[in-house]
């Protein structure tokens, strides 16, 4: 089974660039119920900047179908973005509570863990992953790294991709640019958990990957081709054969980029 939809349903570019919402949406409820009718899942990034809240669950379960399935990305702190501290207790059990009311109605998916570009591959880190597991073992981890030391070499990426399956821990599957100097994760497609895998298509945008001093959309600012998006028509494939459903996520969150390349994806799956 797949899922197909974006990392965002409210980001400015999109609603500035009125090329998917019709003119009469123009509330953020509106937005959604129209957003749910062309896709079945979203993944809501809004939660890394600030601790979501209960009550926005709850409407989200009223606004969305029966089978509409959100993920949630996990609250800065708890990702050790803030390298001066760990998250307080108070926003572990907030964090938890205020997605409570999506994973009762059976419409969450996974936690996404994107872990900063600085976590490296070690036995701390590794202990680190445990203990969010451990704090929030009603719900699905997904692991996301950005230090390419979790899969350095060969033998690294199998003893980390080892690591997860042992701890029942669905890694993310990236694509995004690639350098010479191997800064970034590699697109390797593997899925770690029976129940999801995960990819998440960041764009490649070699640009402005590591530019300082612009917007965050702008680094994310890519429309991938058709043929670009083909080639990962074998691998997901691949995935689901191993995991019951895989959640294909576009986060080339910039104008409608995102919405057109879910779209295309979603239409060569088909025909594939």
């Amino acid at each position: 089974m797949f899922r197909i939809g974006t990392c965002s349903w409210t980001d400015p570019t999109l609603i500035n660039c009125g090329r998917f919402y019709p003119p009469e949406a123009k509330t953020a409820e509106q937005r959604l119920r129209y957003y749910a009718t062309h896709f079945d899942t979203v993944e809501v990034d809004s939660t890394y900047y600030h601790l979501p809240a209960e009550r926005n669950s709850h409407l989200w379960v009223e606004r969305t179908p029966a089978d509409f399935i959100f993920n949630i990305k996990a609250y800065k702190s708890l990702t050790l973005h803030e390298r001066d501290r760990k998250a307080e207790e108070t926003e572990w059990r907030m964090f938890a509570s205020a997605i409570r009311p999506l994973h009762a109605a059976g419409k969450l998916g996974y936690v996404l863990f994107q872990f900063p570009p600085w976590f490296v591959c070690s036995p701390e880190n590794q202990a680190y992953i445990l203990e969010c597991q451990e704090r929030l073992p009603e719900y699905r981890l997904a692991i996301q790294f950005r230090h390419p030391s979790w899969l350095a070499s060969h033998q690294q990426a199998l003893a980390t991709f080892r690591w997860l399956k042992q701890h029942d821990l669905p890694y993310v599957v990236v694509d995004e640019p690639q350098f010479r100097t191997r800064r970034t994760i590699p697109p390797i497609s593997v899925a770690t958990a029976a129940d999801m895998a995960v990819v998440r298509f960041n764009g490649r945008n070699l640009k402005n990957w590591f530019a300082k001093n612009i917007p965050v959309y702008e680094r994310f600012h890519y429309l991938y081709s058709s043929e670009e998006l083909a080639e990962w028509i074998g691998p997901i494939k691949k995935l689901a054969s191993r995991a019951s459903v895989v959640y294909i996520m576009f986060n080339n969150c910039f104008a409608d980029d995102a919405i057109v390349n879910a779209r295309e994806i979603m239409r060569q799956l088909k025909e594939g």
